[in-house]
C-alpha cells in the first residue's frame, strides 16, 4: 500500500470513529469498534456510549481484548463479512441484550474491523416496532458509517432523549417521524398528517438544510428561529447505491424494490425554552453587574467623603482613624468592582491586593517614604464572600504593619504573599520591621485591626497566626489559612 493510499485509509478510519457517537445516540446503543486483523484476538479501539439512554457498560471498553468464539457474530463478520444480528442471553445478572455486527473493509476490500452495535432487548423491541422505513434508513446509515461515508459527523452535537427524528426520502417526503418530532411540528400548528407530506409544504425551512446536506454531502447542524420556536436541526445525508438490493435478515428485511437513491436523517431539538432562559440569565447578569457597579460607586463616594473629613480633622488620632476607615471601605469596594465585571465568577484576589496596597501606600505613608508594599505569589481566586473577608484582612494587616512595624524614616518592606492549592488558600503579610516584643501576646492585643482579622478568620473557619520571622531575625509574619472546599456561598 503506497503512501497516498495509506493516508486515505487513515483519514477514512478517522471518519468512521467520528461517526460512531451519533450512531450510538440515534440507535440508543453502545457501539464498539473491534480491530479484527488478528483473528484470534479482537481489540476494542473505540467505544461510543449513548447520550440518549444509559450505557450498557459501567466504563468505556476501549482497549478491551476479546478472543471470539468460533462462529460468533463477531467471528462471522470478521471472517466472512456478514452483517447480521441476534439477541444475546442475559448473563451475570444483567438484562438480555441485542447485538448487531457490521463488517468494516479497508480500501482494498479486506475486513479490518467490526462494528458491534449493542442495545438492551427492550430498546431493540421498541425500534423494531417503529416501522420498516426507519429500519431501512438506519441500515443504510450503519453501512455508510462502516464505509467511512458519513462526513463531518464530529460537528454534530449529541442526540439526546429530548430530540426528535425525521426520515426524509429523495422526493422530500417524510417517510418516518418520531413522536417527539411530531410534537415539535404540532406546536407550530402544523396539523396535517406528516408521513407522506413534503417537508417544503410545512414551511419550516427544513428542505433548505436537507438540500444543502445533499449537495455538500456532509452533515450539517444549524440553529434557527422557526416561526415562534427556536430549533436546533442536524441533517445527516444518506446516499445508498441504486443497484443495491434488499437482503432479508430478520427485521432488516428491506423489500424487493431498489432502495431510495437519496435520503436524510433530520434530528430536531426544540431549544426555545433554553434560549429564553439564557436571555433571561443575560438580563439578570447585566442587572446584578449594574448593582455591583453602583454599590462600588456609592462606596467610593463614602471613601471620598471620609477622606475630606480626615483632611479637616484637628487631631492626628482622628485623622488616622478616618484614613483607616476609608481604606476598609475601599477594600470592600474593590470586590464589588470585580463583581461588576463578572458577578458569577471567583474574585482575583491578587488584583484586589494590588489596589489595596496602592491605597494604603497613598493614604498612610508620606510620598518620600522608604517603605514599599509589594504583592507576590499565585493568582488566587476566591468566591465573593471569602474574597470580601480576605480583602478586609489584607487591608488590616498591611495597615497594621505600616503603622507599627517601622521607625520613622526607616527603610523596609511589607509583602502580601498569596498561595493557592487545590484545597486551601493561604494569605500571608510579611514585614521587615521591628518584630513583636518577646513578652507580647497578639491574641490579647487591644489593636482594633487585629480584632477585626480574628473575627473574620473565625467567620471563614480559617486559622490565623502571627509570629516573628526566624530569618531574617526581625519582622512579623501574619498568616491566614482557609479551606476552599468550605467556601460555600457567594
Amino acid at each position: 500500500m503506497d503512501i497516498a493510499v495509506l493516508d486515505r485509509e487513515i483519514a477514512r478510519q478517522q471518519t468512521i470513529y467520528e461517526s460512531l457517537p451519533i450512531l450510538s445516540d440515534v440507535t440508543r446503543s453502545d457501539v464498539l469498534y473491534y480491530d479484527v486483523r488478528a483473528l484470534d484476538q479482537f481489540v476494542v479501539t473505540f467505544h461510543a456510549q449513548p447520550h440518549s439512554i444509559a450505557s450498557l457498560y459501567s466504563e468505556n471498553r476501549k482497549g478491551f481484548t476479546l478472543a471470539p468464539a468460533r462462529e460468533s457474530l463477531l467471528d462471522r463478520a470478521a471472517r466472512y463479512g456478514a452483517h447480521t444480528h441476534k439477541p444475546m442471553a442475559a448473563s451475570n445478572g444483567h438484562a438480555p441484550t441485542h447485538q448487531e455486527v457490521v463488517p468494516v473493509r479497508n480500501l482494498v476490500g479486506a475486513i479490518t474491523g467490526v462494528l458491534s452495535i449493542e442495545s438492551s432487548a427492550i430498546e431493540y423491541v421498541a425500534y423494531r416496532n417503529r416501522g420498516l422505513a426507519l429500519h431501512q434508513t438506519l441500515h443504510v446509515f450503519k453501512e455508510m458509517i462502516a464505509r467511512g461515508e458519513i462526513k463531518h459527523a464530529i460537528s454534530l452535537s449529541p442526540f439526546s432523549a429530548r430530540d426528535g427524528m425525521v426520515v426524509i426520502g429523495r422526493d422530500l417526503r417524510i417517510r418516518y417521524h418520531s413522536n417527539i418530532a411530531e410534537g415539535f411540528y404540532r406546536k407550530l400548528n402544523i396539523t396535517q398528517r406528516l408521513v407522506g407530506e413534503r417537508i417544503d409544504a410545512l414551511e419550516t425551512g427544513d428542505e433548505q438544510l436537507v438540500w444543502q446536506a445533499w449537495d455538500e454531502r456532509v452533515c450539517i447542524e444549524q440553529e434557527d428561529l422557526v416561526r415562534d420556536a427556536v430549533w436546533l436541526r442536524r441533517v445527516i445525508p444518506l446516499a445508498p447505491t441504486t443497484t443495491e438490493r434488499a437482503r432479508t435478515r430478520g427485521w432488516l428485511s428491506l423489500s424487493n424494490e431498489p432502495r431510495e437513491t437519496r435520503q436524510a436523517l433530520l434530528l430536531i431539538r426544540d431549544v426555545t425554552i433554553d434560549r429564553r432562559q439564557e436571555a433571561n440569565q443575560v438580563r439578570t447578569d447585566a442587572m446584578v453587574r449594574e448593582i455591583h457597579h453602583r454599590v462600588k460607586n456609592n462606596l467610593q463616594t463614602i471613601v471620598s467623603l471620609t477622606r475630606v473629613e480626615a483632611r479637616r480633622a484637628q487631631s492626628d488620632e482622628t485623622k488616622r482613624a478616618l484614613d483607616e476607615l476609608s481604606n476598609r471601605i475601599f477594600a470592600v469596594a474593590q470586590v464589588h468592582e470585580s463583581l461588576s465585571l463578572d458577578h458569577d465568577s471567583a474574585i482575583q484576589l491578587k488584583d484586589v491586593s494590588k489596589q489595596i496596597a496602592k491605597q494604603v501606600q497613598e493614604s498612610l505613608l508620606p510620598r518620600d517614604s522608604k517603605i514599599s508594599i509589594e504583592v507576590e505569589g499565585d493568582a488566587l481566586r476566591l468566591p465573593p464572600r471569602q474574597a470580601t473577608a480576605a480583602a478586609l484582612i489584607i487591608n488590616e494587616l498591611v495597615q497594621n504593619a505600616v503603622e507599627h512595624a517601622f521607625e520613622p524614616d526607616e527603610t523596609g518592606y511589607v509583602r502580601i504573599q498569596l498561595e493557592d492549592t487545590p484545597e486551601r488558600a493561604r494569605v500571608t503579610v510579611v514585614d521587615s520591621g521591628r518584630g513583636l516584643p518577646s513578652d507580647a501576646d497578639w491574641r490579647d492585643s487591644p489593636n482594633l485591626g487585629l480584632k477585626i482579622v480574628q473575627n473574620l478568620a473565625q467567620e471563614l473557619r480559617g486559622s490565623f497566626e502571627v509570629r516573628n520571622q526566624s530569618a531574617p531575625a526581625h519582622g512579623v509574619v501574619a498568616e491566614l489559612s482557609l479551606s476552599k472546599i468550605l467556601s460555600g456561598g457567594r
